[in-house]
């Protein structure tokens, strides 16, 4: 059994984050767990 974890952070651009690619970002803890799961490069919400 895989467990999901879905982190949804209201007005945080991901160019904001390092594991995005930003080399200013100071997030290494979301950085780390980016690194060891998966991440999405696009996604779409229905309203």
């Amino acid at each position: 059994m895989k467990n999901i974890v879905v982190i949804t952070i209201e007005h945080l651009a991901a160019r904001a984050l390092g594991c995005y690619g930003n080399p200013v970002g100071a997030t290494p803890h979301l950085d780390r767990f980016a690194s060891e799961a998966t991440r999405f490069e696009n996604c779409t919400v229905g309203a």
